[in-house]
């Protein structure tokens, strides 16, 4: 069975703490700033970061990912280890559709330099 995300999912999920003016991406990311909201979550802007290239997933592996996920498969308690969840955000952005692969642009800053 299928579950609707909130549309605030996304936002609501990497939140710290109660007062809602941070999230778990700004520890890497730096210079975040609320420029909206979407239901009642803050939608932070933040430094863009990409992976270095020894960690970076192919559009073949990543469509892999996609068709040997098995959301009956519950891998933990929490939502974050749970595969259903993560079929969710693969089926998100792969089930509807062809999609366009691109690479970030060589000048933005690597979370860890090559």
């Amino acid at each position: 069975m299928l579950h609707q995300l909130p549309r605030n999912a996304a936002y609501a999920r990497v939140l710290v703490g109660p007062s809602n003016t941070r999230t778990t991406c700004g520890e890497c990311h730096g210079g975040e700033i609320i420029v909206d909201t979407l239901d009642g979550a803050p939608v932070f802007r933040s430094k863009m970061l990409r992976s270095t290239r020894a960690s970076e997933i192919t559009h073949a592996e990543l469509i892999n990912e996609y068709l040997e996920c098995d959301p009956e498969i519950n891998t933990g308690s929490g939502a974050e280890n749970n595969e259903w969840y993560r079929c969710q955000m693969l089926e998100a952005f792969l089930g509807k559709g062809s999609m366009i692969w691109a690479g970030f642009r060589e000048d933005i800053d690597t979370f860890i330099r090559d």
